[in-house]
């Protein structure tokens, strides 16, 4: 799983060096939520839930917008426009890891697409995000950030 995230981070950053866009987290989030496969319909979770549920400091946070399914499945989307990136990162991977944890226990057959998620990273915003197919998560992503 970590090896996934620094695959991703290099490929984030690079994206980043070469001029990628601002990210519209509005926008990013919806498109996520609409456009990948998800055991559920996902509903929208405020800001300050969001925050609380993982770890964030509200100071570091620019805007947030999350999408989550019951606590019957892992799925979930969270795009962060941050301050500080790099804490953000880390407390998205405390949470990652906490929610694997959980799973495990409670709902096993989950543990494997919370192990496919993915942290992606474009300048200042964070996206986390849990779904039912990694690869198709990863080439939207991949296109958002190269429009």
């Amino acid at each position: 799983m970590k090896k996934k995230f620094i695959a991703i981070a290099l490929a984030a950053l690079c994206l980043a060096s070469c001029g990628a866009k601002e990210i519209n987290v509005s926008d990013l989030a919806a498109t996520l939520k609409n456009q990948l496969t998800f055991s559920e319909e996902l509903t929208e979770v405020g800001e300050k839930v969001t925050e609380k549920r993982i770890g964030l400091d509200e100071a570091d946070v620019v805007q947030c917008v999350a999408y989550k399914g019951t606590n019957a499945v892992a799925d979930e989307v969270v795009v962060i426009k941050t301050k500080d990136v790099k804490k953000v990162e880390s407390k998205l991977n405390e949470y990652w890891d906490k929610q694997i944890k959980s799973y495990e226990s409670y709902r096993p057959s989950e543990v494997p697409k919370l192990n496919n998620g993915i942290i992606y990273t474009v300048n200042d915003t964070v996206i986390f995000c849990v779904s039912e197919n990694h690869d198709a998560a990863q080439k939207l992503l991949n296109e958002y950030a190269n429009k």
